[in-house]
């Protein structure tokens, strides 16, 4: 390992190293603006400007890998005269009067938040002022005055794109933000545009972010260092009093995030590091969509057709004593896949002590999927690691647009792809494509194009397209497939897609369309399965479960979500736009005030994911934690509360204190709880029977809990409209 000096210090570093890199690990600040990870190096600021023996010029730290024996220096006057010149150069053209004000100290003090302003021409009305970097620089080099002439740019603000507004009067042209659109997402979206002194950060023609091709993922927000660009809607909201460290649930992918509070509510969500990275959903929505005024407050119940808020002992003690009305066989129970494994695992007891097995998922993945890959692969429906993606050589995604469904792994895609890997994008929509796709099919049917993909594979035959990919099959292989896979032939198309990963060893991640349906499989969400996708049949898993549960087990029951013949009561956990003929009593949990509020006999509200606690699993079943952030709006509740309550009140033994106690239960239940990839796949006959659902189920990507996530956000509605979704 090489060896270098820094200010007389003798240092160790890494091969590949910079001089940054070495000093920062020691300690050792070197002030930087175009510097930050995960960001390459830039060299474009020269605030990191250091002096090396033995180079007749300054290098930039940030830019200068290591050797062995080198000896640095970071503080001489002569780099501080430097860096200040440089500095005041940038501060010429930035509005600076509040960087070297003597007043600035007592004006934080009797004006602790900004001041909300339509243009910024100032510390007071700065949002960003207490994380100024500009600042913390000039205040490390002490600079007290600027000694050129300082000028106002007057570039025209540009507010009239979702989410995100630009302000480039406060640019100082660090590249950050482009580089994190290019070098990180790969979207290119903005750039270095024009010459000289008049050079700003922009788009193609000027256009709009909404039409250069953005995917409002919010990383240029994150590395601005000015609030040059900044978020519309939280930007004046001041300190949050706390941050907590949870997992976001709009997704499968089960990003960390920070959720910053205030007052009790969800102010602010972002990256949980600099080198983490979030969506348009998970960067933007989680804010609007918690906080929002429709959330339902208070239970209600029904009486002479009307609802009317009631206490949680009433509507509890209302909902047990219609339940016992019904037979075991006549109760269906449908678990929104944005609910946690704590909230699902007690439903699906619940509904087992009951004597129902009449459970079903609202996801159009989880029952086709379930069938197909519980026969192939057991426990998991995941095959390898997200990670995997980086070391790809070759990425087939199928039935699925990864901008909504699992946005994270695009950041891994692209990485593969600077590596040289081929990204094969099959999906009969004619949605946004990743600008580094090298090929997209959009066949007439998954199933038949898949199966002439694996034939071709297996040398039966290799002409058109098919024929194509199959020769592209080679070295490390990753799939991905989503939902859009789920047609008329659904089955059969994931039968084709496992072949096709067993023939290749391939790492298989499903992109599910919510973001616990591989936790809730896993809880055994599904009529005929147990806890860890045990076959409600086979005498040893259920003995095991009778014991555990001191409880007398049911017989294999239907989904209510395909066949809700015969059933005449519903116990939803989510908004579902149509309520079967036959049903005469409906219990819905969920957040939102909705038309099924009206045809629902008793409501129960519940808790969004910041307000919860407990567990999911994302993509590649991996368990990540939800940490409780916020309060919950009125009497709403978590749901695992909620069920606990009902099964309580029913004369169960339910009397659970914490989510945590619930989790002791569920591991005792599954032995396999973390079970990763990694196993063989089987061969799989093609020729399945694909079922269609008699009640719609949402499309996971554009939903929270049912709720079109565009009816709450109106500028994620704008971003999807532009993207090709429908709205409705």
């Amino acid at each position: 390992m090489p060896t270098i000096t820094i200010n007389g210090r003798k240092l160790q570093g890494k091969e590949g190293d910079t001089i940054l890199d070495v000093a920062k690990s020691a300690g050792i600040y070197i002030p930087t603006l175009c510097n930050m990870e995960p960001l390459p190096p830039f060299g474009g600021c020269r605030m990191c400007l250091v002096k090396v023996e033995g180079m007749k010029k300054y290098v930039p730290s940030c830019a200068t890998p290591i050797r062995d024996g080198m000896v640095v220096y970071t503080e001489l006057e002569e780099l501080y005269r430097l860096r200040r010149s440089i500095l005041e150069l940038i501060l010429s053209e930035h509005p600076s009067g509040c960087i070297v004000c003597d007043d600035r100290e007592t004006c934080f003090e009797f004006h602790p938040e900004p001041t909300k302003a339509g243009r910024i021409t100032g510390c007071r009305f700065c949002p960003v002022r207490d994380e100024c970097e500009l600042y913390k620089i000039a205040k490390y080099l002490g600079i007290d005055e600027i000694r050129v002439p300082v000028e106002y740019k007057n570039v025209p603000l540009k507010r009239d794109d979702p989410f995100i507004e630009r302000d480039y009067n406060l640019c100082v042209l660090c590249g950050r933000c482009v580089r994190a659109c290019d070098e990180i997402r790969g979207v290119h979206a903005i750039d270095f545009i024009h010459r000289g002194h008049e050079t700003v950060i922009g788009t193609a023609f000027d256009e709009s972010l909404i039409d250069s091709g953005c995917i409002f993922c919010g990383a240029c927000v994150d590395v601005c260092p000015t609030g040059s660009i900044s978020e519309k809607k939280t930007k004046w909201g001041g300190k949050a009093d706390s941050v907590v460290s949870t997992t976001c649930m709009l997704c499968p992918s089960g990003c960390s995030i920070d959720i910053e509070v205030k007052w009790g509510e969800v102010m602010n969500s972002l990256p949980s590091d600099e080198k983490a990275q979030l969506c348009v959903k998970g960067r933007f929505t989680v804010s609007p969509l918690v906080t929002h005024p429709q959330r339902l407050k208070y239970p209600m119940i029904r009486e002479d057709g009307t609802l009317k808020p009631v206490s949680w002992e009433e509507a509890i003690e209302y909902a047990s004593e219609k339940l016992r009305r019904y037979k075991p066989k006549e109760i269906g129970f449908i678990v929104s896949p944005w609910m946690t494994n704590e909230g699902a695992y007690l439903m699906q007891k619940f509904a087992r002590f009951i004597g129902s097995d009449n459970i079903g998922i609202a996801s159009k993945m989880a029952f086709p999927s379930m069938e197909v890959l519980h026969t192939a692969m057991g426990f998991c429906g995941a095959r390898g690691k997200i990670e995997d993606i980086s070391n790809s050589d070759v990425i087939l995604i199928v039935g699925t647009d990864l901008n909504l469904s699992a946005p994270f792994l695009l950041t891994r895609i692209y990485r593969a792809k600077k590596k040289g890997a081929k990204v094969i994008i099959i999906d009969k929509s004619a949605k946004k494509l990743p600008l580094y796709t090298d090929m997209h099919i959009s066949p007439e049917n998954y199933g038949t194009f898949l199966s002439d993909i694996m034939v071709a594979m297996e040398g039966r035959k290799s002409e058109g397209r098919a024929g194509k990919i199959a020769g592209m099959m080679k070295g490390n292989i990753c799939i991905i497939f989503g939902g859009d896979l789920f047609d008329p032939e659904g089955m059969k198309a994931l039968a084709s897609i496992l072949n096709i990963a067993a023939l290749t060893d391939s790492t298989l991640l499903p992109a599910w369309d919510g973001s616990n349906v591989q936790g809730e499989l896993n809880m055994g969400c599904m009529a005929g399965y147990l806890p860890g996708q045990h076959d409600i049949a086979d005498e040893n898993s259920r003995r095991r479960i009778e014991e555990l549960w001191d409880a007398k087990l049911p017989g294999k029951g239907t989904n209510p979500l395909y066949n809700p013949e015969g059933m005449k009561a519903l116990y939803l956990t989510q908004y579902v736009s149509k309520i079967p003929e036959g049903v005469d009593f409906v219990i819905l949990q969920d957040l939102y005030e909705s038309e099924l509020v009206e045809k629902a006999d008793v409501i129960f509200p519940a808790a969004a994911f910041t307000e919860e606690e407990g567990t999911v699993n994302n993509l590649e079943n991996e368990i990540k934690k939800i940490l409780k952030c916020s309060d919950t709006p009125g009497m709403a509740m978590r749901d695992w509360e909620i069920i606990s309550k009902l099964a309580g009140a029913m004369g169960y033994d339910f009397d659970y204190k914490s989510a945590d106690e619930i989790m002791a239960e569920i591991k005792k239940c599954i032995p396999e709880m973390e079970a990763k990839g990694g196993k063989k796949i089987l061969i799989l006959e093609n020729e399945m029977n694909d079922i269609e659902p008699a009640i719609p189920i949402p499309e996971g990507d554009i939903y929270y809990r049912g709720t079109l996530i565009g009816s709450k956000v109106d500028d994620f509605a704008d971003v999807i409209e532009a993207w090709g979704y429908q709205n409705e």
